[in-house]
């Protein structure tokens, strides 16, 4: 980024004006992200210090003297912390002499990007936007049968490494024996909660999260006389925490697409035990597990 000084007495030259404005449309055909600032006095020390509170590679300030116009660049090496102080200056006060020194400061800070191995490419936009699709199992240690589940999510990410996320694992079923009969089983999780990332613009990273929601298991099915079939379900809140790893597998300038695979241990609150036809049928493990994989568009 590079900081361009907008000095006080801009209005009352033309000269000037026509300078200030000729550098900032040059810096930004080279590419350079500009920011404008109001300059507070005429010093170099006041230049730094606004480069600084900017955290800007780069400040310039355009300076019209009584035979040439002239620009004051100021420069920070990333890998020593020196400042360097350059003057350019163009004869004359016309048009040509403006687009000189343009020209020329623009020169400067290209070659200044060279030596000193910064980049002046506008940042990434951020990947705000976010859906996951895929498969999971629902492990219950000591609990009902393992099964498998679709899943689907999506987040929102609010800076580079946070984001809020919503996980739906939609109905997992799986069938357990009854009194001279069989009864299906079926669970579904719903999580919000927040995830942490590492390293996104690499082609792996990790992820850790935390979430709370909810957790239903129901079971329905026939019986044999004298008992009675029915239906039965139970609600529970679920805490969640997990990590998991993420692979890159496309990426383009308006979105990515990664696969992802984790692994959730999720602790009820109270532990479900369903009851049907008059025994005991379904105890959800605890904790129960959650392992999951599937791909991820961001945009």
């Amino acid at each position: 980024m590079v900081l361009v000084s907008e000095a006080p007495y801009r209005a009352s030259s033309d000269e000037y004006s026509t300078a200030w404005h000729q550098l900032r449309a040059e810096l930004v055909a080279d590419g350079f992200e500009v920011v404008v600032v109001s300059g507070s006095d005429g010093s170099t020390n006041a230049l730094e210090r606004m480069a600084h509170s900017a955290r800007s590679f780069a400040a310039v300030r355009v300076t019209p003297e009584d035979q040439e116009l002239a620009a004051d660049v100021w420069i920070a090496d990333p890998s020593t912390g020196k400042i360097l102080l350059h003057r350019v200056s163009a004869q004359g006060h016309g048009r040509e002499a403006a687009r000189e020194l343009a020209l020329r400061t623009a020169e400067l800070l290209e070659a200044s990007v060279l030596v000193l191995g910064i980049s002046h490419e506008e940042a990434p936009r951020p990947r705000r936007f976010g859906v996951w699709a895929g498969a999971g199992v629902f492990g219950h240690p000591g609990g009902v049968p393992f099964a498998a589940t679709p899943g689907a999510g999506f987040f929102y990410r609010a800076s580079e490494n946070v984001a809020f996320e919503l996980r739906l694992m939609l109905p997992a079923t799986s069938e357990e024996s009854i009194a001279r009969d069989r009864a299906e089983i079926d669970q579904e999780l719903g999580l919000l909660g927040l995830r942490f990332e590492t390293a996104l613009d690499e082609p792996m990273f990790v992820l850790a999260s935390v979430g709370y929601g909810a957790y239903r298991i129901g079971a329905r099915g026939k019986a044999a006389p004298p008992l009675v079939g029915r239906s039965v379900e139970q609600f529970v809140s679920a805490a969640a925490f997990g990590a998991g790893l993420g692979v890159r597998i496309l990426k383009r300038k308006d979105l990515d697409l990664k696969l992802v695979i984790r692994e959730d241990v999720i602790a009820l609150m109270p532990r479900p035990v369903v009851v049907f036809a008059e025994a005991p049928l379904a105890k959800a493990g605890q904790p129960m597990l959650v392992a999951s994989g599937g791909l991820e568009l961001s945009w």
